[in-house]
């Protein structure tokens, strides 16, 4: 090949790998944004646990343990009863939705000219919207996890993670 063509390829080749980067940039924004949570979680621990050491004289492997079981603890917790309450009012939300859906059409089957709307309008379809709901519901439980491993992980031995991250 030519030096010309050469070049041409080289740059054509670095177009092509420059675009692909800014597309997987913008395609895993948000999961950049997860781990920053996570590396500020992993921050805000150690955080304590170094407090605990300075002011306890305990070890800093104990006070992480001391720290985290606290954590896990009050995230246990809050997760136990406002998820509960969530649920229930979830149920009831959807429970009666559907009741005023079912309401309102017998009301309209009253109207001679409400019948030929309700024949002619689409169906309503809960299910697929509590499905939509449900699978937003996972991705968000998902990040959390994500978030809550990346930041209790990160938090245990921090100097590694950062010895590994300075030698890049």
């Amino acid at each position: 090949m030519s030096t010309e063509m050469t070049r041409f390829v080289r740059r054509a080749v670095a177009a092509v790998v420059i675009v692909g980067l800014a597309i997987i940039l913008a395609y895993s924004f948000e999961l950049i944004l997860y781990i920053f949570a996570g590396i500020l979680l992993a921050l805000m621990l150690r955080t304590a646990g170094t407090w605990l050491t300075k002011h306890t004289g305990l070890s800093m492997g104990w006070a992480m343990t001391i720290v985290l079981a606290t954590f896990l603890i009050v995230v246990f917790c809050t997760v136990w009863m406002f998820g509960l309450q969530i649920a229930r009012q979830a149920d009831e939300l959807f429970a009666a939705i559907s009741e005023a859906y079912s309401h309102f059409q017998q009301k309209l089957q009253q109207y001679r000219l409400a019948r030929q709307f309700v024949s002619t309008a689409p169906s309503f379809n809960l299910g697929e919207t509590a499905t939509a709901a449900a699978t937003g519901l996972l991705w968000s439980v998902g990040a959390v996890v994500l978030i809550l491993f990346l930041g209790i992980y990160l938090s245990t031995g921090p100097q590694q993670y950062l010895e590994s991250f300075l030698s890049l």
